[in-house]
């Protein structure tokens, strides 16, 4: 081998050192990106995990209240529609009996109108009947002069 060939592989073997430098300059900035424990990739990624089990945990306890609150209502919900269901099975008699009693209460109210006014003629009747025996007892006519006479002093 020639002095021009040891040259060329020397300065080859100078680039390929410096080039090494520079990769391992980029790589502990990549490596400087990576771990650096405030701003790097894995506590980045460390960071959103812990937010993410955290919600997730969150979440959980939101959907198992929003499952006991569903849970609840459509028991809510099963009560009042029985308690429908049976009222209304239970409403057609109190319906009838209404009927019956409104049936009934027509006759009463008709009835005490009946008993109302043979009192009243009763009434009548016996004042008419007062006045005709006031009138044998006194002797006086209906219509007569009923001025009275005030004794002498």
């Amino acid at each position: 081998m020639s002095q021009d060939d040891f040259r060329s592989i020397n300065i080859k073997l100078d680039q390929i050192g410096s080039e090494q430098k520079e990769a391992a300059q980029k790589i502990g900035a990549i490596k400087e990106r990576l771990f650096d424990p405030d701003d790097g990739l894995y506590s980045r990624i460390r960071d959103l995990k812990q937010w993410a089990d955290k919600h997730e945990l969150e979440d959980n306890e939101i959907r198992k209240e929003v499952l006991n609150a569903g849970k609840e209502n459509k028991e809510r919900y099963e009560d009042l529609h029985e308690m429908i269901t049976k009222s209304h099975d239970n409403m057609e008699p109190i319906s009838d009996d209404y009927k019956i009693r409104m049936g009934r209460r027509k006759w009463i109210d008709r009835l005490m109108w009946i008993v109302v006014t043979a009192l009243i003629g009763v009434a009548l009747k016996n004042f008419v009947a007062l006045d005709d025996i006031h009138e044998r007892s006194t002797g006086r006519k209906k219509g007569a002069d009923t001025t009275v006479m005030m004794p002498k002093e």
